[in-house]
């Protein structure tokens, strides 16, 4: 098949990554004029698209926190690296001054679009949020996408890569999209600028530090990511590694990850798409460690498959040493986030009108059925 030994030549994956990055820059920018309430699902529909085709191409970065973070991987030479941050950057330029002409002619044309913190939220929560949410949209390109397939997994990598890429953007878009914007990219946050920049409102726009310190920090998330990798795939550097530690370590980060998401949802995000956050985030995380831990997340789901039997070494010792991991990580990720967002706080009280008791049942039934499609 020729299409399997294509290799693009240089300037062919610069135009790849070109033209990727402005059709995701240019989705986000006309929802953000358009006042969309779902901008994350639009952002995150065309970069799966683009995704699949032109992966193959260039690998699909469109994005300078990811190449940053394939680069410190070791997925991309550092030449190469730095010419596709170019060309990224100046991509989300072009989409952003293009963005501006419909800016101009929109309804909202007095709104100044800026890239800044939320109303009410400081620079440093905006900060954290962007780096939290940059570092896992990186670390699951870098467990997908770079990773070789188990031997115990008959999937394809190609059927859920993008898939699992774009569940990222959705899950940090809703849950921090009112502290940060959820940008989580340096060419959308650029691009967004200089729509603000030549169409702008009436009001001032951000400072420049502000665009420049979330673009710093977003390539921050993607270092981090890259050094969480090795932590947590440690046969992708050494194939004799042993997998024990590592295991342990995915399941504090998968569920870290999780139940963080779930915090800056009910601390920060809308009603509305809480829950599709939450889920994207957490089929992102199975994808990104379950070649290595199974991507429990989950001690209910753990305990689930330590009653079945279904893996012999999946020993009830494995069972506590998995279950620690994740009440841990939980405690860890529900501390951080309320101190981030402190005065407020979680609640886990049953909604009115409804009581504790209806509250249990449904828990019970739910995660019944979560354990069960995870044993099936």
């Amino acid at each position: 098949d020729p299409r399997g030994s294509y290799t693009a030549r240089g300037r062919t994956k610069l135009l790849s990554e070109f033209l990727g990055t402005f059709m995701l820059v240019l989705t986000v920018g006309l929802n953000v004029v358009g006042a969309s309430p779902a901008v994350a699902l639009s952002a995150a529909a065309a970069l799966m698209c683009m995704i699949y085709s032109l992966g193959d191409v260039s690998g699909a970065h469109f994005n300078p926190a990811v190449t940053v973070a394939l680069v410190v991987r070791g997925a991309c030479g550092p030449a190469e690296g730095l010419a596709y941050v170019a060309t990224q950057l100046i991509s989300g330029v072009c989409a952003g001054a293009a963005t501006a002409f419909f800016h101009a002619g929109s309804a909202h044309k007095d709104v100044t679009i800026s890239v800044k913190p939320g109303a009410n939220y400081t620079f440093f929560q905006g900060a954290i949020c962007e780096l939290f949410f940059t570092f896992v949209l990186a670390y699951t390109v870098l467990a997908v996408a770079t990773t070789k397939k188990p031997l115990s997994q008959t999937t394809s990598q190609k059927f859920y890569v993008a898939l699992s890429i774009a569940a990222c953007v959705v899950a940090g878009g809703f849950a921090v999209g009112s502290v940060s914007g959820g940008e989580l990219n340096p060419a959308v946050a650029l691009g967004l600028s200089v729509l603000g920049a030549v169409s702008p409102g009436e009001t001032a726009a951000a400072p420049l530090w502000i665009v420049l310190g979330f673009c710093a920090i977003e390539c921050m998330g993607g270092i981090l990511a890259a050094m969480t990798f090795y932590i947590t795939h440690p046969r992708e550097r050494n194939e004799q590694a042993d997998e024990g530690v590592a295991a342990l370590a995915c399941e504090f980060v998968g569920t870290f990850v999780l139940v963080f998401t779930v915090a800056c949802c009910v601390l920060c995000g809308g009603s509305t798409f809480n829950a599709t956050a939450i889920a994207f985030v957490l089929m992102a995380m199975v994808y990104s460690v379950g070649g290595v831990s199974g991507g429990h997340l989950n001690p209910a789901v753990s305990f689930a498959l330590g009653l079945a039997g279904l893996n012999e070494d999946f020993t009830w010792s494995k069972v506590l040493k998995y279950t620690i991991a994740q009440l841990s990580a939980g405690a860890v990720a529900g501390s951080a986030a309320c101190a981030l967002f402190a005065p407020k706080a979680v609640s886990l009280a049953p909604v009115e009108p409804f009581n504790a008791m209806s509250a249990a049942a449904l828990e019970v039934v739910y995660t019944f059925m979560l354990c069960f499609v995870v044993l099936n």
